[in-house]
Parts: structure tokens; sequence; C-alpha cells
């Protein structure tokens, strides 16, 4: 660089216009120290340039929609439209808009709905980002959004991530129908439905399976309360016939009494089965239940009456009548003369006269040539199930019905006909054929959802781990760089740079390295929720001292911390063990107030088949209202102490997936307790 040496004996740089002039040694510096400077601005230009460019191929890569818009606001103030003034890739594809940057969306879509309008424009007046779900009918497509404010609220403008969920809400509207459909053929067949998970604990009963069993809508349902409202003498059977069921993976199907408070007796009738899991283990009892009274006192009176007629016939069920010599309707009992109500005079009259009446000339004329076979053979003749329209009633009408020959008192062979009207039972077995592949049907379609939802879930979840994992590679990198740079420039140059430039080096690092940290602690609980921890038996108390040596804020000199044994052998995993009570024991040591001593206790409580390991600090302790929250990811109560706001819960994760629990009990000022619950290390077998 060409200088001029000044009247002063100091040198002049030019500088942009003109020329700037130096009087000596220590402006020389100054402008060392000032060029250097530059070089550093330059090269932070250059790495903020291609972080930006990695954000932008995330930004363009991603499969949601992402759009920034511009609301439009009338002389009211109120939001009236949107103009897009950036959009990425998949903002076509998620919205069926095409080159979209530059128009507004009244130009795409005139009658929008307002309250899209009114959202947006909320966030970009008030600053509150949004979370929510909406229908968008011009385009005929439902939306997961979420919007927050870019800039300051002059600017007006909106950031939106959104994706397309319409095939989820027509699922749904579907099994929202499907649901009103099975309801109403349930309420119309006065149908009950119950379900209950294994073992039985608490029982799922809809209100008319508690009707059933004479218990009001809102009573809660147990298993003993299922047995108490049996009949006594139905109580073994109907016992046996479950464990029966699940045991041998076959149909349940029984009728049984239930007795009111008041002794009044309803029949019922429970059709169920077990459903399995993949292992072959039951896991859900479930079925139907419905009134079968009036059957069964209809199936009482039937046998009353046989025993009535016992005398007169064999085996009659219900309506008997005899057919003379000369093939006429000779007598028929009580029983069998409504069969013959349209009938003018039927006693006396000629058979096959009274069966063309009721069948019409072709079946009636079948039947009548059955009786005389039998009449003329002595052949029984039973009938199938017989189905056929009445003549006379004008409806059809179903019988069981069998022909024997018998001698009369006058010595005369006659045919004596037992039939049984099963009108009433048949349309029943139809009704409950119906209902059953009805349900099978509709439990086949839910296993199907279930299984669907499921898979895309594990998929969902698997991409998700996956982008993770990358994203948090691809953030640690630039950070990486920070604190090497940084570190490089406080080591080889920092008695060039002023205490102003140190300051903002060593923030720079410490924010890196939070930042750092942040990614790890995220990770490490990633890793954990998916991770595979095999369970072996783990000496607590070598563990313990084992950590309080090996960690250095745990083990300096102004540190006191009691390890009160002896501690029992746990069933866990090691690593995650050490990583929990390190977290704990480093929270200890570290949230205390200023110039206060750490003071930490450690000890054991042995409850029957599980320990406690407890750990008391004299730190700043926590209110009652966040002891559970504090256990969430990224809650710190106290800003004024560093963290990640992770430590605890990969604390909670770690020991509920080893079978046990965590909590605490504190006082703000008077320090905290946290203690673990963990299997003891005989329980191994129980555990497994």
């Amino acid at each position: 660089m060409p200088t001029k040496l000044n009247d002063n004996g100091g040198f002049r740089f030019p500088a942009g216009g003109g020329e700037t002039t130096f009087g000596g040694p220590d402006q020389l510096t100054r402008v060392a120290a000032h060029l250097e400077r530059d070089r550093m601005q330059n090269e932070s230009a250059e790495k903020m340039r291609e972080s930006e460019e990695k954000y932008r191929n995330l930004f363009n890569t991603i499969l949601e929609g992402f759009c920034i818009i511009e609301m439009i606001f009338d002389e009211n103030g109120e939001a009236v439209d949107y103009r897009f003034l950036e959009i990425n890739p998949a903002f076509e594809q998620q919205t069926g808009l095409h080159a979209a940057q530059g128009k507004t969306m009244r130009e795409f879509a005139p009658d929008h709905e307002a309250y899209w309008f009114e959202i947006y424009g909320k966030i970009a007046l008030t600053g509150e980002p949004a979370q929510f779900e909406r229908e968008a009918k011009s385009l005929n497509r439902w939306y997961n959004v979420s919007a927050y404010r870019v800039g300051e609220a002059e600017s007006r403008k909106v950031a939106v991530l959104f994706y397309e969920i319409t095939s989820k809400k027509r699922a749904e509207e579907a099994l929202r129908q499907s649901k009103e459909r099975h309801d109403f053929i349930m309420d119309a067949a006065e149908l009950g439905f119950w379900f209950c998970d294994l073992p039985f604990d608490e029982l799922n009963w809809d209100t008319r399976v508690k009707a059933h069993f004479w218990l009001p809508p809102d009573a809660p349902v147990t298993i003993e309360t299922f047995y108490q409202c049996l009949h006594p003498d139905d109580r073994e059977r109907t016992r046996q016939a479950i464990s029966e069921s699940i045991a041998n993976h076959t149909r349940y199907e029984i009728d049984y009494r239930t007795v009111s408070p008041s002794a009044q007796v309803k029949w019922i009738r429970a059709i169920g089965r077990t459903f399995y899991d993949s292992e072959g283990q039951p896991r859900r009892f479930d079925g139907l239940t419905f009134d079968v009274t009036q059957r069964k006192q209809a199936e009482a009176l039937l046998r009353q009456n046989e025993a009535l007629f016992s005398a007169l016939v064999n085996q009659a069920p219900t309506g008997v009548y005899v057919v003379d010599a000369q093939f006429r309707l000779q007598q028929a009992n009580a029983l069998a003369m409504p069969a013959f109500e349209k009938v003018p005079g039927p006693i006396g009259r000629d058979f096959s006269e009274v069966m063309q009446i009721l069948w019409g000339q072709e079946i009636g004329g079948k039947i009548t040539g059955i009786f005389r076979h039998t009449l003329a053979t002595g052949e029984r003749y039973v009938s199938p199930r017989f189905s056929e329209l009445r003549q006379d009633l004008g409806v059809e009408k179903s019988y069981e019905w069998e022909t024997q020959r018998v001698t009369l008192p006058d010595g005369q062979h006659g045919v004596v006909c037992y039939f049984n009207d099963i009108t009433e039972r048949m349309e029943e077995e139809a009704r409950e054929r119906k209902l059953r592949a009805l349900l099978a049907d509709k439990s086949a379609h839910l296993e199907m959802l279930v299984q669907e939802r499921t898979a895309k879930l594990l998929d969902t979840v698997g991409e998700l781990e996956a982008f993770s994992y990358s994203i948090a590679h691809d953030m640690r990198a630039p950070l990486r760089s920070l604190q090497g740079f940084a570190g490089i420039l406080l080591s080889d140059h920092g008695d060039k740079l002023d205490p102003e430039c140190q300051r903002y080096l060593g923030l720079i690092a410490k924010s890196a390295n939070r930042m750092d940290w942040l990614i790890q602690d995220v990770l490490d609980y990633s890793r954990l929720i998916r991770g595979d921890y095999p369970l072996a038996v783990v000496d607590v108390e070598q563990l313990l001292r084992e950590i309080v040596a090996t960690y250095p804020q745990l083990g300096s000199a102004g540190v006191e911390i009691e390890l009160r044994g002896p501690f029992p052998r746990v069933l866990g995993n090691e690593a995650m063990l050490t990583q929990t009570f390190a977290n704990l024991m480093g929270n200890a040591v570290k949230f205390v107030s200023p110039g206060v001593k750490p003071q930490v206790e450690v000890w054991a409580e042995s409850q029957a088949d599980r320990v406690r390991i407890c750990i008391r600090d004299n730190g700043i302790g926590i209110a009652a209202d966040q002891h559970e929250k504090i256990f969430g990811i990224f809650q710190r109560v106290n800003k004024n102490y560093e963290g990640t706001g992770i430590g605890l819960a990969i604390v909670k994760k770690a020991v509920e997936r080893l079978g046990g629990k965590v909590g605490l009990e504190s006082e703000p000022g008077r320090g905290s307790t946290f203690w673990t619950e963990l299997l003891l290390e005989q329980d191994k077998g129980a555990s497994e």
C-alpha cells in the first residue's frame, strides 16, 4: 500500500475517497488492530454465507410447505388478504397453487375463509405464534399449521410452516360415521357392549350392559361387581366359561341370570371373544350382551306344555293336532288352535282343504302328501326347518314339525303332528348372525386401521430420528469452528485485542459451548428413548464412589459428599445409572446459593422388592408447583444457573426404562431430596 510521510513524521494511508493520517507508532498499532478486525469480519461473513447456504438447502428439501407472507389490512385495520413473499419447493405440492410468489391469496381463492386472515393478522400484529389445524375449503384440503411473526410488527410478515392432513381428517370423519352407524345398530338391536383389558381390573360397560346388570349408568364396574350381580347358582359356571374361553382361544357364549337388589331376575346372553398379542398372550376380553328373558320364559312355558301334553303325545314341544283315517282334522290342542284361526270351522274339515287355505295349492298339496304317506306306511317324518308364505296371514312363517302314525280310540290309524312356530327364533338367529358378522367386520377393520397407523407412526418416528441426528451433526460442525477460532484468537492474539473484543470472543466461545452441550444432551435423550439397554446386577455403592472420584465437580475441595451405606445391589444398567446419579449429584452441588459450601448426603431405603436411592442437598430448593415440571425436557426453574434443561428429563427417562420411578421432596430455601426407586437384585426374574 503506498504511503506518504507527513510533516509530523507520521504516515498517510489512502482510505476511500481521501486519506487517513497517523502520526506515530501508537497510531500504527491501532491501524494494525483495525486491519485485523477487518480480516476477522471478512472471515465471519464468509462463514455466515456458508451457514446460510446450509439452511437454504434445508429450506428447499423439507417435505413441509413453507412460505413467508405479508399481511394486507383494510382501512379499518382488519386483515383481508396476504401476499406470498417467499415459498419453498414443497409449497406447490402441499397447496396446489402454481407460481404463487408475489401473488395474493385472494387471487387464487377469492372466497378463502376469513379465519385464515384473522389468525395470521393477529400473529403479525401481536407477535404471538400459533399452531392449529384448519380446513381450506377453497383448496379442498386440511392443514396442520405453525406460524410466527418475522421481524417487527411494522413489517407485517408471517412465516408459515404447514403440511396437508386431508387424508387424516377424512379418515377421522369416516371413523366417526362408522361409529355412529355402529352405535345405531347396537341401539336398534338393544345390544350392550363391554370390553376390558386383561387381567381383569376395571371393566368397561356401556349403559345397556349396566342396565342388564341392574346398575345405574355412572356406576363403576369391577370383576367383583360382575360376579356379585350374577345369580349365585350361575357364578361358578360363568367363571369357568370365561377361563376356558381365554385359555382355549374359543368363543365365549353363555346364558346367565342377573339379580336386582329387590330380587328381580333377568336372563342375559353374553357373546364374546379374547384378543391376544403377537406372542399369544391374552390382552382384551370384549363382547356383547342382550336380554333373553322373554325367550327364556317362552322356553319355560314350552317345557310346561310338553309336560301337560305328555299323556297325549310323546315329545310334544308346543302345538299338537290329529288327522283321522278319513283325512279330517279331528282335534287340536289350545296351543295349536291359533294356527287355524283364519280357517272357518277347522275341526272336522278335510285336511287337504285346510292346508290349501294355509299354504296354497302347491305347498299345501306337498304337506298333504306327507301326511298320506305317514298314514299309509307308518313312517315317521321329521321336517327340516320350514319357512314359507302363509296364504291366510300374508306373512312368512317358520316351523319345526314332525308326523307320526298313532292308533285312535276307535281303533283306526291316524296321524299326529307336533309343531313349533320358530319364526321369532329364526329372526333372532338371523339378527345374531348379522350382528356377529358385522362385529367381526368392524373388528377386522379396526385392527387393520390400528396396524396401518402403527406402521405409519413407526416410519415417521424413524424418519424424525434420522432427521434429528443429521441436523445435530450439521449444527455441531459450525459450532466447533466457532469454538476453535474463538479459542485461537484469544490464545494467540488476546494481548492485541482490547478488553471489549476479548469479552465478545469469550461470549462467542461460551455460547458455542452451551449450544454444543444442548445438542449433546438432546442426542443423549434421543438415544435413551430408542436404545436397547440390557439389565444386569449393579453394585450401587461401588458405582457411587467411582462417580464421586471421577467427576471433577464432585471431588473438588469445596464440596462435601457423604455416602451413608450400605447400598444394596440393584437390577439395572450401569451406563444409565451412572448418567442418572451423576446428573442428580451434579445438580446438588451446582444449585446452591452463592458463598454456600455444597453439602450432599446419599443413602438407601429398602422397600419390599425395591430400594430408594436418596440424594439430599443444601441448595436453593424448588417450589412445589415445579416438582413435576422440572422433569420435562428443556425445563429450567432457575435461569441464574447454567444448564440445558435436559438433565432431569434424562434421569426420569433412564429410571423409567429400568422399571423404576423418580421423585423429589423440596421447599424453596430448604434444599432438595431427589430419590430414584429401583428393582432389587433378586427381582430380576420377575422383571423379565
